[in-house]
């Protein structure tokens, strides 16, 4: 199964990465939605090899697991070789 991330839920307004804690997505195989934490995707991505994107067609990205020494994993998007702000571009929840 793979995903496509649509909407985040920040924590406390601040926008970065770090805050976000949970995510709105489509399935991408069969249009469900659904919402998770960061903490259920992160897992999902590592234990169950799932996949998870931003965008649509062109614009699609991938979106990787990032793990700071010292706090918790989040997710970021990926592209180009670099991590960027995709995830931080969507409508929140």
């Amino acid at each position: 199964m793979s995903i496509r991330i649509t909407h985040i839920r920040l924590s406390n307004g601040v926008r970065d990465h770090e805050h976000i804690t949970h995510v709105r997505w489509t399935n991408r195989e069969n249009g469900a939605t659904d919402s998770s934490t960061v903490a259920t995707v992160v897992d999902w991505i590592d234990d169950k090899n799932g996949k998870a994107y931003v965008g649509t067609g062109t614009n699609q990205v991938p979106v990787g697991v990032v793990r700071p020494q010292g706090g918790s994993a989040y997710l970021r998007s990926y592209a180009d070789g670099q991590w960027n702000n995709n995830l931080l571009s969507l409508d929140t929840f």
